[in-house]
């Protein structure tokens, strides 16, 4: 294993390198600046990308992650003093793997983080069938491809017979189909190695009369208000983006109480986070495992709204420290882009 560590301090890797002097399968090198990530052209393959917060050439997270990627695509790991900071949550929406405190780190603990980057990077096995079907690409693992498919082919099962193949139900249930397949579609193909800056309240602006119409036809009263610029990091394409958020919008849509009004805003708040804020007029029966895990029961894993849910939050690559559920019980939920 190869473990590229860009630090000036010299101190900092001889006490990293001494946690691995027993382990015979790492090799462990070092350059003070990002430009000199690619500067051994003869060494292996990097395995892993140590960064320094504080490094001389940093500008700012998202830069680092851009000039990273130039010289390799491993997974990188941000480390910081005793506290982590805003740095947290700017560094996992560029798409590094973690971000970890010198203080805490250990040989333990990195290749803990090396094990759980692997299980992330492959998909699941049984998605082998999947992966052959017509214009269907499954790409990087997704948490919810197994509740994906499981909607679809319930959706499948239960569908209006051929009799009522023109009725309300039956067009609504093809304009869920569509849009899930479409997510699933993207999240195949999605660059985990590129990211981009968006302006979440224009994407959402854009999208703000199809999510209303669609939002009606399910009986929903739905308000938008989106004050541009908000802008955050995405991993993948602004369209990634877009797509995220309009399934995280119509999740939300599926999964509120039956005649709840909604409202969505996404506004630049503290200065430079951009919060995206969903308010129903009752209690979101929402869990972290809503977006990330396994449903807690198949019914409702089979849902449109929970599939939507989760395809969003891939999109968007949120992690569960991004969503703030502290007000659920009152119809609020706080997701930090």
């Amino acid at each position: 294993m190869h473990i590229r560590y860009v630090e000036k301090a010299a101190s900092d890797v001889l006490s990293f390198k001494k946690m691995f002097e027993h382990r015979k399968d790492v090799f462990i090198t070092a350059c003070a600046q990002l430009s000199e990530i690619g500067s051994r052209p003869s060494d292996p393959p990097i395995d892993l990308l140590l960064i320094d917060v504080m490094n001389p050439d940093k500008t700012s997270v998202e830069n680092d992650v851009r000039t990273a990627r130039q010289y390799t695509s491993a997974p990188i790991v941000f480390l910081t003093g005793t506290d982590r900071g805003s740095a947290y949550a700017r560094s996992l929406r560029t798409g590094a793997a973690s971000v970890v405190s010198k203080q805490e780190m250990s040989a333990e603990m990195i290749y803990r983080l090396l094990e759980n980057v692997k299980k992330e990077a492959s998909p699941p096995g049984d998605l082998a069938a999947a992966a052959e079907a017509p214009h269907l690409e499954t790409g990087p693992t997704f948490p919810g491809w197994d509740d994906a498919f499981d909607y679809l082919e319930r959706g499948f099962d239960a569908r209006p017979g051929a009799a009522d193949a023109g009725s309300a139900e039956q067009a609504a249930h093809s304009r869920e189909w569509r849009r899930v397949l479409a997510y699933l579609r993207e999240i195949g193909k999605r660059d985990q190695n590129a990211s981009c800056e968006c302006d979440a309240a224009g994407l959402l602006a854009q999208a703000r009369e199809d999510l209303i119409d669609f939002a009606a036809a399910h009986g929903a009263p739905l308000l938008v208000d989106a004050a541009s610029p908000a802008t955050f990091f995405v991993v993948g394409s602004e369209f990634d983006a877009r797509l995220g958020l309009e399934a995280i919008v119509l999740g939300l849509v599926g999964l509120r109480a039956p005649g709840d009004r909604l409202r969505i805003s996404i506004a630049t708040e503290d200065g430079d986070q951009t919060i995206l804020r969903a308010a129903a007029d009752r209690r979101f029966d929402l869990e972290l495992e809503s977006f990330f895990g396994d449903g807690p029961d198949a019914a409702r894993a089979a849902s449109f709204g929970l599939t939507a849910l989760r395809c969003g939050a891939a999109l968007l690559g949120l992690r569960p420290e991004q969503c703030d559920l502290s007000g659920k019980e009152r119809g609020e939920i706080k997701l930090r882009l």
